[in-house]
């Protein structure tokens, strides 16, 4: 789908500004309980209600929440929401969804839920004694129950209760097809995988109004056409810029804005103990290391990211704020030091796994 056909669907929904944004990432699933790309909980912050969101400042702040306490001794979180809210179709947004939502994830968290177990961990109960009051009780303190609850969307209990019965397994089965019952700031009115998202402004919404009427995602299978595509001005952005084409916007006069990421590249090596007696020599700690250190990341970044990246030091990306520890550095490009780590380990010169002139011996006996 091109820009005119994009330009025909937003038009449906057009009472002000439209934003049309490009990506280079589809939609996997509109359902939250097996959804797996960002794409997909890009969309669900735009559709459903969180109790608190992340904002400026890397500070907390109310959202279907206005307010929230902690009991002494750090195991009863109370959370008090909006008064009159409305899901799209309606029908009232209370903190009984929130709850049930909550509920839900605890109840098959081992199951169909798994995918957001880890937003209830240490979670005895999670009840709503009245319309606007949610109440989690933990088996424990747990120091992140703020960023648990910015990652679960709240579901219309109304319409998701009767997928939750027996083992729950309906509940990873239901399409969730657009027009969805929507409770956040935009209410998502069609969808064609793979093609295009449209996006209204939600009149229902208890926050700030959007600015905007609504927004379309046009989807795109190459960088190459949605680069085309912004151009061409059939597109007012897009949300992933290749580093290869940085440079032919800016000439071009686009802007182009570098943030820290939370994407990484990795090399993970399966140490299973499982796997022993068919790949010992990943068991070997020192073979590990000699990995760690053969690696060249300045030369990866230079060639690969064309220079915009940096060298990862952990999992944790510098994106994830104050999560990301500056303490922790990359370890040095060092091939000798790896040849020595697999001397110590007693492996002898090859190439039978090194697809490289200058890699480190293989770890072969």
């Amino acid at each position: 789908m091109r820009g005119r056909r994009l330009r025909e669907l937003l038009g449906e929904a057009a009472e002000g500004g439209m934003f049309r944004l490009g990506s280079d990432q589809p939609i996997d699933s509109l359902n939250p309980f097996v959804a797996v790309v960002s794409e997909s909980f890009s969309v669900f912050q735009q559709i459903y209600p969180n109790l608190v969101q992340l904002g400026p400042g890397d500070r907390y702040v109310p959202e279907f929440a206005t307010d929230w306490t902690t009991s002494r001794d750090g195991r009863t979180w109370t959370f008090h929401t909006h008064a009159g809210a409305t899901w799209s179709d309606g029908r009232p947004l209370t903190a009984a969804d929130a709850a049930w939502t909550l509920s839900t994830i605890k109840k098959f968290q081992d199951g169909p839920a798994a995918s957001m177990a880890s937003h209830v961990t240490g979670l005895v109960s999670a009840t709503a004694p009245d319309a606007r009051t949610v109440v989690l009780t933990y088996s424990r303190p747990v120091a992140n129950v703020l960023t648990q609850v910015t990652s679960v969307p709240i579901l219309p209990e109304h319409v998701w209760k009767k997928y939750a019965g027996g083992d729950g397994g309906a509940l990873t089965t239901f399409t969730n097809s657009a027009p969805v019952v929507c409770g956040g700031p935009f209410t998502l009115v069609k969808y064609v995988p793979k093609q295009v998202a449209l996006f209204r402004r939600n009149p229902e919404y208890y926050g700030t109004k959007p600015r905007i009427a609504g927004f379309g995602i046009q989807f795109f299978g190459t960088d190459d056409a949605m680069i085309l595509a912004l151009k061409s001005h059939q597109l007012d952005g897009v949300q992933n810029v290749p580093n290869t084409s940085v440079e032919n916007l800016e000439a071009a006069g686009f802007e182009v804005v570098s943030s820290p990421g939370l994407s990484f590249d990795s090399l993970t090596v399966n140490a299973n103990p499982k796997q022993r007696a068919a790949h010992r020599e990943l068991a070997d700690p020192r073979v590990r290391e000699a990995l760690d250190r053969a690696i060249n990341r300045d030369e990866i970044v230079r060639t690969s990211l064309l220079g915009r990246g940096r060298p990862g030091s952990s999992i944790i990306p510098p994106g994830t704020a104050h999560w990301y520890d500056r303490t922790v550095t990359p370890t040095p490009y060092d091939p000798e030091a790896a040849n020595r780590l697999l001397d110590q380990a007693g492996y002898r010169r090859g190439r039978a796994a090194c697809g490289s002139r200058t890699a480190i011996r293989c770890a072969t006996r």
